[in-house]
């Protein structure tokens, strides 16, 4: 099982903002996925499953787990991943992913092998995509929360940068929109990301067949 969270705040006034990338990126890729299943596709073809949540958890976060069907060069893969995006506003995202790492104990969950965390990055320039293993949050509370809620950095996630605005607060930057000229990259960069997601999805996959033989 496989859990890709997405960070971001809910709320019409955040959507398009810069600290919701990890939203938009999780949307895409539920986009994605659904289109496929209804397609049939074999490369993607899945179903749809509610996480089994209680009631109170179920009000904080959006989620869906999927069945998926991939291959590579040599192998196919039967796959669990789940999307969610926490609406329990930024600083007290670590809350829910608690919780929903926690409803994935007896399907042999690891944190350090299964869990993607996608968000906004301003140290990296706007545009740029990275894949990380173990960093600090450097400053970012969505991510410091889940660090403390977790009790470990020690987890994958896709860092998209946003760049900084040296006369603007960081606060201000992260809660702005994007300009004209930005946001004709924002389809360059969210399937750049896309691709980057599938790479660690196959590499989580390939490393757990590994393991089991």
């Amino acid at each position: 099982m496989l859990l890709i969270v997405g960070l971001g705040n809910p709320g019409k006034e955040y959507e398009h903002t810069r600290h919701n990338m990890g939203f938009t990126l999780v949307d895409e890729l539920d986009n994605q996925w659904k289109k496929s299943s209804e397609a049939g596709h074999d490369h993607e073809e899945g179903h749809t499953h509610a996480f089994e949540l209680d009631r109170q958890t179920n009000k904080t976060v959006h989620a869906v787990e999927y069945e998926l069907d991939l291959e590579d060069d040599e192998y196919e893969y039967h796959i669990h991943a789940g999307l969610m995006k926490p609406q329990t506003f930024m600083n007290r995202s670590g809350e829910v992913v608690k919780q929903v790492i926690k409803s994935l104990e007896g399907r042999g969950f690891e944190v350090a092998k299964h869990l993607l965390v996608i968000h906004d990055e301003m140290d990296l320039p706007f545009g740029d995509t990275k894949l990380s293993f173990g960093r600090g949050s450097a400053k970012h509370n969505g991510v410091q929360n889940i660090i403390d809620q977790l009790g470990t950095q020690e987890f994958h996630r896709l860092r998209i940068g946003i760049g900084r605005a040296p006369e603007t607060e960081s606060k201000d930057h992260v809660l702005s929109t994007f300009n004209p000229q930005e946001k004709k990259q924002l389809d360059s960069i969210t399937n750049g990301s896309i691709d980057k997601i599938s790479d660690w999805i196959l590499g989580a996959v390939r490393a757990g067949a590994r393991d089991t033989h």
